[in-house]
This record gives C-alpha cells, sequence and structure tokens, in this order.
C-alpha cells in the first residue's frame, strides 16, 4: 500500500504538468492525492502556430501502422511555452531532451521515481518523444554541483526541459537558503546560454517528519518559483502531513528517500 500510494503521487504530481490533467484524471478516493489539480499551471491562449501543426499531424499511422497518441490532449493543460515546446518538437521528429537532476534521494529504493516517470511518460508519448536523463549528485551542496564537471557535463547535452530538485535537503543547515536559490538561478542561466529555449521545472525533494527549517526553505522555493515564472511541482500536497507522524510510513528509516 505505502509503494502503491508513493508511486500515484510521482505520476500525478509530475504528470500533471508533463502529461496533461486529463490523462490521469482517475478515480481515485485516497485523500491525499485529491489535491493535485491544484498543481497544475494552466493557461489559456491563443492557437499558435504548433496547435495548427499539431492538428494537421494528429492521429496520423506511425511507423508500426498503430495510431499516434492525441499529442494535443495530453499537453492540454501544460503552460504555453510547455506546450508550444514540446509540439514543435514533436511536429518536427525531433527527440525531446529531459534532464532530471537532484540529490541522491532519486536513486533510493528498487524502483527509483526517474525510472517510473519514464515508464509512464513513454506510455503516453511513445517511446520515441523522450529523450529523458537522470543524473544524480548524490549528497553534494548545490554551491559546490553547480561548479563541478558532473554539472558542466548535463549543460553540455543543451537540455530542452529541465526538471530540477535543487539539493535543498542537502543543504538545509549547512548552506543558507539566499545561496541555494542563488544556484537555482546560476544553473538556470547555464541551461538558457546553451539552449535559450530551455523549460526549467522545480520541484522540492521529498517531506519529512517535523520539518522545521527544511519547511521554511521550501516555502522559500515555491515563493521563488512563482517570482520567477518557473513551474513549481508541489507534491508534498500530496503527501500525509510532515506533522503527522502517518507520513514516516512512506519514507525510508533514516528520512532519506520514499519507501518504493
Amino acid at each position: 500500500m505505502k509503494k502503491l500510494l508513493y508511486i500515484l503521487i510521482v505520476t500525478l504530481s509530475i504528470g500533471s504538468i508533463i502529461f496533461g490533467h486529463f490523462y490521469w484524471k482517475a478515480k481515485i478516493s485516497d485523500n491525499h492525492l485529491s489535491s493535485i489539480a491544484s498543481a497544475e499551471n494552466t493557461s489559456n491562449t491563443t492557437e499558435n502556430v504548433a496547435e495548427k501543426k499539431s492538428k494537421e499531424s494528429k492521429k496520423k499511422p506511425t511507423k508500426n501502422g498503430s495510431k499516434q497518441p492525441n499529442y494535443k490532449e495530453l499537453t492540454g493543460n501544460m503552460t504555453s511555452e510547455l506546450q508550444n515546446l514540446i509540439l514543435q518538437k514533436i511536429d518536427a521528429g525531433e527527440p525531446i531532451k529531459l534532464a532530471i537532476i537532484g540529490s541522491g534521494a532519486q536513486t533510493k529504493g528498487s524502483t527509483p521515481w526517474p525510472s517510473l516517470f519514464k515508464e509512464r511518460l513513454n506510455q503516453a508519448y511513445g517511446t520515441e518523444v523522450f529523450d529523458i536523463v537522470p543524473t544524480s549528485f548524490g549528497d553534494g551542496w548545490s554551491i559546490e554541483i553547480i561548479y563541478g564537471d558532473k554539472f558542466n557535463s548535463v549543460v553540455e547535452t543543451s537540455p530542452d526541459i529541465v526538471l530540477l530538485e535543487p539539493f535543498l535537503l542537502n543543504d538545509n543547515a549547512d548552506i543558507n537558503i539566499d545561496d541555494t536559490l542563488a544556484s537555482i538561478r546560476y544553473m538556470n542561466n547555464r541551461f538558457l546560454e546553451q539552449n535559450g529555449e530551455m523549460v526549467l521545472l522545480l520541484q522540492p525533494p521529498h517531506p519529512v517528519f517535523e520539518p522545521s527549517l527544511y519547511l521554511s526553505q521550501v516555502e522559500s522555493l515555491k515563493e521563488f518559483a512563482k517570482e520567477k515564472g518557473h513551474i513549481y511541482l508541489n507534491h508534498w500536497e500530496d503527501w500525509p502531513d510532515s506533522d503527522n507522524a502517518e507520513i514516516k510510513n512512506y519514507l525510508l528509516t533514516d528520512g532519506s528517500g520514499p519507501v518504493i
């Protein structure tokens, strides 16, 4: 049951942005998952070039003769910026480079969440649309990571979409939140220098029991995302309350990652 809940949290929280809400609008009775719609960043835009091209290619047979997914509907609840990027890439027949960057928490468990995410994404869009590359930076501090060769290597891949878990737990009591946020700005600028159309998605790490300082840091990240116009994946809304001991049922004993 714990594993099932975590899988649903991952696929719904991230899926609501990447897949579009309609795809995951399942009848889930769990109260912890009922608030996912509020995490979506929707926009009402006029029809654009990407939409027109998508309509022309909708339901076009694939190489194996099956019908394509309806990409316009799959991207229906995304921001216009993200939707246009994805539809234009699909229309051009170019793979969408998606970099997943985070701490060692994304490697925890028998099936780490980036693997679950890739599986769900391929189920929705097909295996040739997204080129997904997860990169874990272990327990490193953000202010060290941004100047390392490993981060430079990710930048050089020129990703179209970056899903960043910005090392809040790694930094926590050691690095001031202002420095952590400055590291995010630096990373965003580096990626934009490499690819001016890059879209950044931010998500906090997993919650922990009675987070104290960590909670205020997550709130600062949320405000930062709003101020800078970045998409924010607020999956904390779908976990048990962080002050409720129940949340420990969904975390490893040391709190370093989710049970999955």
